[in-house]
């Protein structure tokens, strides 16, 4: 009898108290990883399974985790957390790990219902509430309430628990230590986690009825076409209506690109137009953009104006010099800053950058910016050719380079710096025209770090070295290179992704592993001007020492795309993208787990007016099965120009 009892309880608990979590609204490129390692995108109402982390990569991000019960989390900003556990019955609770960050919480009041927040220093529980946290490792945090009751212990729960109660806050050590005492919250530190909390000297808000968006935007905010590649002359104008998702707030959209080449020289605008009703467009301090429209002063008319030009270019033998959104800008042979990208999150960030190159015969320099008027983070590199003009070696060239990132986890400006700083040669083989060259190259580099938050620096973290040649054979494209990483060395650590993974990057650099891996990284590919172009990159790295865990560290890049004009009824790309497998598995299971297939569709439906659809599938193993499953997300634009 006593045994149906225990079991009738068991079961009885855990339809009570059995919880789920998922992904509810979020804005950016979230992603989540089930060992820490990999890293793929969320989708809405996704499950997240225990022990699986989420991150929300930029300041303006956010993120809600929604339980079965109702409760809600939101992750706001450069937030990492971790599903630790889910309450299954009265003996278990719900547990969230808050990494680096800022969440609010709001926990349904059901009885036996216990959910915690647990950062290093400290652990907040709570049975019903609305609460939030933050929490920097090396600086601290807070516990902020708005309603009810928290109550905060150290982590070994080896002290008297602190309560908080609404309107007060409690903030959290730097390392384990007694917890201080609770202390009056202000208004607007509160309203930083809840911006539905009123004080109780404060009225209550009036609700005020907000316009309806003329169009429903898309599931998800689409990435503009990237600029397009320099050669040829002509003139196009692209326009473009649709809706956009903004920092939570539903926006139509009006996109004027005119773009003009002549000979080296290419201009590209871009001219937005965001708001809520078309009442709004006579009103340009009602658009979501308004203060790209004020010209308020003379610097920011340059701003202003700035902000207009997609790209500006100029390029010929020894010059190279580029503005605006930039979609790829390599220093060097990429060894620290490869293929990076400053307009990841365009159009809701826009940056204006820049890239100069001077190529003489004898010496010359390259510089380069994600962002020309904060230079949060730049490059340069500067070469010499020592024996210009003799033969077999007149064009051996000795460069040094160089990079550093001011505000790597978007919280402090000069307070944490992540550099690097290299050394390379490189020799042509032979050099008949940009479409028949070959180089010989080599670069050794190192990383490092000044933190003043966390009291700790370095000027040599890791090394790195890699060798190999690149060029292209009139049909052909190529790059072949042995990579050689020890003590934890990131190569290419600004790459396309930087600007959403920086955060991360940083941490891994101060508190990554410190294995050696070995490998090889091959590309080949080729664009054909006026038509498109193809490409497959696979790179393939291996611990140099038994582990007890084996981390496959190999990737592989495939895409081909037809441009615009080609042919009649459109045009478009395909791509696919693999992380972390094992080279066997493209033979068994291609696709599959960690793959990416996406692609982008525009078809004419009239004379210089198309519609697009872009389309992606993440392909992924279930966790509790072993199955591997497919998720699709998609989203449909217009384009109209001549």
């Amino acid at each position: 009898m006593k045994r149906w009892i225990i079991i009738a309880f068991w079961v009885l608990s855990s339809v009570l108290f059995a919880q789920t979590v998922k992904i509810g609204a979020f804005i950016g490129n979230c992603e989540y990883s089930l060992d820490g390692q990999t890293w793929t995108a969320v989708e809405y109402g996704m499950e997240v399974p225990v022990s699986a982390s989420v991150r929300v990569p930029g300041k303006n991000d956010s993120l809600e985790l929604v339980w079965a019960d109702g409760s809600s989390v939101q992750l706001l900003g450069t937030t990492v957390v971790q599903v630790a556990n889910l309450q299954k019955d009265a003996s278990s609770k719900n547990l969230l790990k808050l990494t680096i960050g800022k969440l609010f919480a709001k926990i349904q009041k059901k009885k036996g219902t216990v959910f915690e927040v647990e950062t290093e220093t400290a652990v907040a529980a709570v049975r019903g509430t609305r609460f939030g946290v933050s929490f920097t490792p090396g600086i601290g945090g807070s516990v902020v309430v708005s309603e009810g009751t928290v109550e905060v212990i150290d982590p070994a729960r080896s002290q008297p628990p602190q309560i908080v109660n609404a309107g007060q806050k409690l903030v959290l050590p730097a390392t384990t230590s007694p917890l201080p005492s609770p202390q009056p919250a202000k208004p607007e530190e509160i309203k930083s986690f809840d911006e539905e909390y009123v004080s109780p000297t404060e009225p209550e808000p009036t609700p005020s009825k907000e316009p309806e968006p003329v169009q429903e935007p898309a599931p998800k905010p689409q990435q503009e076409k990237p600029a397009p590649k320099p050669g040829g002359s002509g003139f196009s104008f692209d326009w473009a209506v649709g809706g956009e998702n903004i920092d939570g707030q539903l926006w139509n959209k009006i996109i004027l690109s005119p773009v003009l080449r002549i000979g080296n020289f290419g201009v590209g605008l871009y001219i937005p137009v965001y708001f809520i009703s078309f009442d709004d467009l006579g009103y340009p301090s009602r658009w979501y953009n308004a203060s790209e429209w004020d010209f308020s002063s003379f610097d920011d008319s340059l701003h202003d104006l700035a902000l207009k030009i997609r790209f500006l270019e100029y390029q010929n033998k020894w010059l190279l010099f580029r503005i605006g959104s930039l979609p790829n800008m390599t220093l060097g042979h990429g060894i620290l800053i490869n293929n990076y990208a400053n307009d990841l999150e365009f159009p809701a960030v826009r940056k204006v950058g820049s890239q100069i190159k001077v190529d003489g015969k004898v010496v010359g320099f390259e510089v380069l910016t994600g962002n020309a008027f904060v230079w949060d983070m730049a490059g340069a590199r500067f070469f010499v050719r020592p024996f210009s003009g003799k033969p077999l070696i007149g064009k051996l060239g000795f460069g040094i380079s160089g990079f550093y990132d001011r505000q790597p986890v978007s919280l402090f400006t000069n307070e944490q710096i992540a550099f690097g700083y290299a050394a390379d040669i490189d020799l042509p083989l032979f050099e008949v025209n940009e479409a028949l060259f070959m180089v010989l190259y080599s670069d050794i580099a190192t990383l490092g770090y000044q933190d003043k938050v966390l009291n700790i620096s370095t000027n040599a973290k890791g090394f790195g070295w890699a060798t190999g040649l690149k060029g292209s054979l009139l049909i052909i494209d190529f790059r072949a290179e042995y990579r050689y990483l020890q003590d934890g060395f990131i190569i290419n650590y600004v790459d396309t992704s930087y600007d959403v993974s920086r955060s991360a990057k940083y941490v891994n650099l101060l508190f990554g592993d410190n294995e050696d891996y070995s490998g090889f990284l091959v590309e080949a590919g080729k664009t054909f001007k006026g038509l498109g172009w193809v490409k497959m990159q696979y790179e393939h790295l291996f611990p140099l020492y038994e582990t007890n865990i084996t981390v496959n560290m190999n990737t592989l890049h495939m895409e081909a795309g037809i441009e615009k004009g080609v042919i009649k009824w459109g045009y478009g790309s395909l791509a696919y993208d693999r992380m972390n497998f094992n080279l066997g598995d493209l033979f068994t299971s291609f696709p599959g787990n960690g793959s990416i297939v996406s692609a982008s569709v525009f078809y004419a439906i009239s004379a210089g007016a198309f519609i697009g659809i872009q389309f992606k599938r993440y392909y992924e193993i279930d966790p509790l099965t072993g199955n591997l499953s497919s998720k699709d997300t998609f989203g449909i634009t217009t384009q109209m120009g001549f």
